[in-house]
C-alpha cells in the first residue's frame, strides 16, 4: 500500500512540473482552509502556506482533506499549534492555529507549524519531540532560531539541561511549561549541530527543505534501529559526518562541548528564490462567517 501511495504521489509531482506558477499555487492552496479576521489576512496566510508547500517535496500533492488554519492577529505572543492523528500509516485531521503579528505568523509561526504537517506526511507516525520540534524550528526566521540557541547555551551544565539520552527518548510534551521551553531549545540546538556537521562533511550548503528531509531520514533510522546504531552507521561512512561520534554518550559529550566553546551558531541555509511567475497571485474564495473563512480557489 505504501509503495502504491509513493507511485501516486510521484505521478502527481511529475504532472505538476508541467504547470505554470499560478496553477501550481492554486493547487497548493487547496491544501488549506484558512479562518481569519479579514480577507487580506486570509489571502496572505494562504499564500504563505502554499508557497512553503511548493518549496517542499510535496509540491504537486494534494491532501485528502484540507488542513484547517485558524488565525489570530494582534498584540499577542507569536506561537502556534497543530494537531492531527494517525491511522494505518497515514496522518489525517490537520488542524492548525497560529497567532501573533502578521509578520511573525508568516516569517516563523507558519513555517514551523507546516513543518509538522510535512513531517507527518513523510512518516505517517509520531516523531520524537526533540526531532519534530527541532526540524520545525530550523524553518523559522534566523532571529527566532538564535533565541533557542541562546537558551540552550545558558542551561548547558545546569540542572535545567535535559540529558541527551533522555531528550532523545521524549515522546510527549512535559507538563511543566519551563521544561517545554528547554525541550524546544535543546531540540533546535541539537538539530543545528547535526545539520552543520553533515553539511560540512559533504561540502554542501543545504536548503531548509533538504535539512528537514535529512532530519526525517535520521529519525527514521533511529526509529528502526535505535540511536546508537544510527550514529554508528554514520561513523562507518567514509566521510564520517559526525567525526568520532559512535553512540549517544559521545554525541552528548561533543554536543555539550559545542554549546560551551563559544563558537556554536545556527546553520546558514542556502537561500531558495521564490519564483512568482510574474507575480501572478490568484484570488481565493472568501466568506465572512463571524471569524472569517477562506476556501482555496478551484
Amino acid at each position: 500500500m505504501a509503495r502504491v501511495q509513493q507511485l501516486e504521489q510521484r505521478a502527481e509531482t511529475l504532472k505538476n512540473n508541467g504547470l505554470d506558477y499560478a496553477s501550481r499555487l492554486a493547487k497548493a492552496r487547496k491544501n488549506f482552509e484558512v479562518k481569519a479576521p479579514t480577507q487580506a489576512i486570509a489571502d496572505k496566510v494562504c499564500d504563505t502556506l502554499a508557497i512553503q508547500w511548493m518549496q517542499s517535496r510535496h509540491d504537486g500533492i494534494t491532501l485528502p482533506t484540507p488542513c484547517t488554519v485558524r488565525v489570530k492577529v494582534g498584540q499577542v505572543g507569536a506561537g502556534g499549534a497543530t494537531t492531527f492523528s494517525f491511522k494505518n500509516g497515514r496522518a489525517y485531521g490537520y488542524d492548525m492555529t497560529v497567532q501573533g503579528s502578521l509578520e511573525d505568523i508568516c516569517d516563523s509561526v507558519i513555517p514551523h507549524e507546516l513543518c509538522h504537517v510535512l513531517n507527518a506526511e513523510d512518516t505517517g507516525r509520531p516523531l520524537p519531540r526533540w526531532g519534530d520540534e527541532g526540524s520545525a524550528t530550523l524553518a523559522e526566521a534566523a532571529s527566532e532560531r538564535r533565541k533557542q540557541l541562546i537558551l540552550a547555551k545558558e542551561i548547558v551544565g545546569t540542572n535545567r539541561f535535559i540529558p541527551i539520552r533522555e531528550l532523545l527518548a521524549i515522546t510527549e510534551y512535559p507538563k511543566n511549561m519551563q521544561h517545554v521551553l528547554v525541550l524546544y531549545a535543546e531540540g533546535a540546538a541539537l538539530s543545528d549541530f547535526l545539520i552543520s556537521r553533515v553539511a560540512y562533511a559533504y561540502s554542501s550548503q543545504l536548503t531548509q527543505e533538504e535539512a528537514r528531509q535529512w532530519m526525517v531520514g535520521f529519525m527514521n533510522v533511529v526509529h528502526e534501529r535505535g540511536v546508537d546504531a544510527a550514529l554508528n552507521d554514520f561513523w562507518n561512512e567514509e566521510r564520517r559526518p559526525f567525526g568520532n561520534i559512535r553512540n549517544v554518550a559521545e554525541l552528548s559529550n561533543e554536543f555539550t562541548k559545542w554549546l560551551k566553546n563559544g563558537k556554536a551558531d545556527i546553520y546558514a541555509f542556502k537561500e531558495v528564490p521564490i519564483v512568482t511567475g510574474q507575480g501572478l497571485i490568484l484570488p481565493v474564495k472568501y466568506s465572512n462567517d463571524g471569524v472569517g473563512r477562506v476556501v482555496p480557489a478551484n
